[in-house]
């Protein structure tokens, strides 16, 4: 009776009971020892329904993903190729990007004298099912599709890699353990944005078309509340020249606004404004975020970047006042173009003058607000991997219609690694470019050898100075990794 209710690959009925005390014990002393417990998607079902069940899945799956505390490299290594609920390809159940033996494996990580990674990638299992990564196979093809990226953002070269893995289909969250390593042990270095560009790679490819139209959504709400800002404040203004106005503190502010921008110097626009002033601006901003027409504009948008971003992220993103956030800075050149032009008595709203703030002379269609919003994203500290390649293919595309500013940024993307791996070559590329067709007759200054900071900083400071260009329902799905390493050289 007891080998037939607890054998491998048995399946196993959950308790709906409540949490017995030696659970309750067990799982505070699991969070104690092991914090990032807390982030798993067991901890999650765990805290909405504490019974029997789910706090044997979780006690299970933390020991599991901290097995190689207790059992050290090469137990780790025996343990998820070997332990119950493993997919077997043969006597074990590891896979990599060639037939593994398990005995050759297990020698080769005792013997390694560097660095050894531990990658624990889970999914949901409605997702899993959903998407088709509820076997081995599926995660096997997709590890070795991004086999270079994962080198690459690790600082190990390609023909080094080493990796296997080893698919566990277990309960309401199947997962993969990899391990990494370089063949060469003194190569190899994991970086915080390494392991965000890895786990960016993996889940664009898994999501890609969920994210693709979740992108297309933000995209379109993002105008949205750029017209309905628009929209609010032509009508605001228009009260206020014929004395009706219901918004008589936004009023007020912006007359305070029109005397500072009075005595301001240089271009009226939000970037150069003194502190002081960029404070009223701000105000007012947060004050058209309560009217409901924008509220509800803005609520939307955070609520897509916020699905977008429990792709990508494990804790959740804060929901910053509108004017905090980074990527509407246009809605401020708006507030700042339409107080001036109330002061005036004139009321007009064009697009080039309200969103770009470097350049006289901008072509008057959509892409205007498109190079902009890729600018702002590239700038972002608060914005996913994903999406600053996302605006870098914006502003490769913009160049290609010949919107020339682009290539300042294009090259500045690829000098500082925003949304790609540093390249010199291609950042040079894009600032000759930006530099000749702006300043035709200037001599282009020749690409710094040292890599320091300091010259990076004054070689693009150069640069600068040439080339400153004029609503679903459903849960979301989740996935979380994790990541150890073994020993240190």
């Amino acid at each position: 009776m007891k080998y037939i209710g607890t054998r491998e690959r048995v399946e196993k009925l959950e308790c709906s009971g409540p949490t017995t005390e030696s659970q309750r014990l067990f799982i505070e002393n699991l969070l104690q020892d092991f914090p990032d417990t807390r982030d798993m998607n067991e901890y999650e079902d765990y805290c909405t329904a504490p019974t029997t069940g789910t706090a044997s899945t979780l006690i299970s799956a933390a020991l599991d993903a901290n097995a190689h505390e207790v059992v050290g490299c090469e137990g780790y290594m025996k343990y998820i190729a070997t332990r119950p609920r493993v997919e077997r390809h043969g006597e074990h159940g590891l896979f990599s990007s060639r037939p593994v033996s398990l005995d050759a494996s297990l020698k080769e990580i005792e013997e390694h004298p560097g660095t050894v990674w531990t990658f624990i990638w889970s999914l949901r299992r409605e997702d899993a099912a959903r998407l088709g990564y509820n076997h081995a196979n599926s995660w096997q093809r997709l590890i070795k599709a991004h086999q270079v990226e994962i080198a690459e953002a690790m600082n190990i070269p390609p023909d080094q890699l080493r990796w296997c893995a080893a698919f566990h289909d277990e309960g309401g969250h199947p997962h993969v353990h990899a391990m990494v390593w370089s063949a060469d042990p003194k190569r190899g270095h994991l970086t915080r944005e390494g392991i965000n560009a890895i786990r960016s790679k993996l889940t664009n490819d898994i999501f890609q078309d969920e994210l693709y139209s979740l992108y297309l959504e933000k995209d379109i709400s993002y105008k949205d509340l750029i017209a309905m800002t628009r929209q609010t404040m032509r009508e605001l203004t228009k009260k206020m020249q014929t004395e009706f106005c219901d918004s008589s503190e936004i009023g007020a502010k912006m007359l305070t606004l029109s005397q500072s921008l009075e005595t301001a110097k240089g271009k009226k626009v939000y970037g150069y404004l003194k502190k002081s002033t960029k404070a009223q601006v701000d105000d007012i901003v947060d004050e058209l975020a309560n009217i409901p027409a924008v509220a509800e504009c803005y609520a939307l948008w955070n609520k897509l970047r916020d699905e977008l971003e429990r792709y990508y992220k494990d804790t959740p993103r804060k929901h910053l006042p509108l004017s905090q956030q980074k990527e509407f800075r246009a809605i401020k050149n708006l507030v700042i173009q339409e107080t001036e032009n109330l002061c005036q008595n004139v009321f007009t709203f064009e697009d080039a003058d309200m969103v770009e703030e470097y350049t006289d002379v901008l072509p008057e269609n959509s892409a205007v607000l498109d190079y902009y919003q890729a600018v702002e994203t590239l700038d972002a500290d608060d914005v996913t991997q994903a999406e600053k390649r996302e605006a870098l293919q914006t502003l490769e595309q913009l160049w290609d219609s010949g919107f020339a500013m682009a290539a300042h940024h294009l090259g500045r993307a690829w000098w500082k690694g925003l949304g790609v791996l540093p390249d010199d070559e291609e950042a040079e590329f894009w600032f000759r470019q930006s530099a000749n067709l702006l300043n035709p007759g200037l001599p282009a200054p020749n690409m710094p050898l040292e890599h320091s900071s300091r010259s990076r900083d004054e070689w693009t400071r150069r640069w600068s100075a040439t080339s400153k260009p004029p609503m679903r329902e459903t849960r979301p799905p989740s996935i979380i990794w994790e990541n150890c390493i073994f020993k240190e050289t």
